[in-house]
């Protein structure tokens, strides 16, 4: 469960408010990505689209991920900074 990722994350550096906010999104992203799947397989009508589809939300979350959260570079920074 997430409650045991805590103590890692933690040590990696990010702040409790940092966690809040990761904790509130992890149980409203579980209800969305239900929500998002049955979508998916209501209109995309073949094997293709459903490709595509999944393709783009892979594309679209890498993006959200790099303008709310910084380059992957910058959770290994952390990482490095904690273990040292």
């Amino acid at each position: 469960t997430f409650s045991a990722m805590l103590p890692g994350l933690r040590r990696t550096g990010f702040t409790e408010r940092e966690l809040t906010v990761f904790s509130a999104h992890i149980i409203a992203d579980a209800g969305h990505g239900d929500a998002a799947f049955h979508i998916v397989e209501k209109f995309a009508d073949n094997s293709t689209q459903r490709e595509m589809v999944l393709q783009a939300v892979e594309r679209g979350a890498r993006e959200w991920w790099m303008r709310h959260n910084g380059s992957p570079a910058r959770i290994r920074r952390k990482e490095k900074s904690a273990l040292a």
